[in-house]
């Protein structure tokens, strides 16, 4: 392997140090480093994910391997999903940081189906403050990106909450590109002109309604993580014949 930066080794380190201070049920454990000398970037060690990462395992639903046993996945499952990762978040921006990079890619999944919020390589403590701008060049995951995030840089929790919004398309759309018709160039201007990501079919309606705040061109409309979570408990337990969500926290 090519030898790594000083640069790259203290991010990678930044990065495993945050994770020591982070305990829930919903984000990624560190339970280690590996550093060789002269063998590259030292290494983060976490626990299996069986399912690898929830991008990868929404597009398996949607189109089976006919060599293994199918499997899909029913509304009862992705309100699951979704409420886990809101769980994850509101943890999150409770310890004051922000994850700058949430979507299903970067979503893990164990044995059991439990997702795990990861990749913290964009996360950053606003302790301080409530917002954070990034430095120009930064590589962005453009598609996942909110309104203010996408013309001045600027990321706060409610950038986040955009994010999520994104997330949930994904959920319901088993997987799909955002804005897939559209080069990165082309995402600002559609969404200035008011335009948003098609509801996906047999998305409940509260789920597109939810979708559509975390949307907002104003981020003081958008909900908390807190919100979500009560939203997604209550549509569980009232309109998807309940769900037992206490037992995946």
């Amino acid at each position: 392997a090519d030898v790594c930066s000083e640069d790259q080794i203290r991010k990678l380190m930044t990065e495993a140090v945050m994770m020591t201070d982070l305990s829930h049920p919903h984000i990624m454990k560190l339970l280690g480093v590996a550093i060789e000398p002269d063998m590259g970037l030292p290494m983060l060690i976490m626990p299996f994910m069986a399912h690898k990462d929830l991008q990868s395992y929404l597009r398996g639903a949607r189109m089976p391997d006919d060599e293994n046993q199918p499997y899909s996945v029913d509304q009862k499952q992705k309100i699951v999903f979704a409420f886990q990762i809101a769980r994850g978040m509101d943890y999150l921006h409770n310890q004051h940081y922000l994850h700058r990079d949430l979507a299903s890619r970067n979503c893990l999944l164990d044995h059991q189906l439990r997702v795990y919020i990861a990749d913290f390589g964009l996360i950053k403590d606003v302790y301080s403050q409530n917002h954070y701008q990034t430095e120009p060049g930064t590589k962005l995951p453009i598609r996942w990106m909110a309104l203010e995030a996408l013309c001045d840089r600027m990321f706060t929790k409610k950038s986040d909450v955009w994010s999520y919004g994104i997330v949930l398309w994904e959920i319901f759309s088993l997987g799909q590109i955002p804005y897939q018709t559209l080069d990165n160039e082309g995402i600002l201007p559609y969404l200035n002109s008011g335009n948003r990501l098609s509801v996906p079919e047999a998305c409940p309606p509260a789920i597109a309604e939810l979708m559509q705040q975390c949307w907002d061109a104003s981020p003081m409309k958008r909900p908390s993580f807190k919100r979500i979570v009560d939203v997604l408990d209550s549509l569980a337990t009232v309109e998807l014949s309940y769900v037992a969500l206490e037992d995946t926290v």
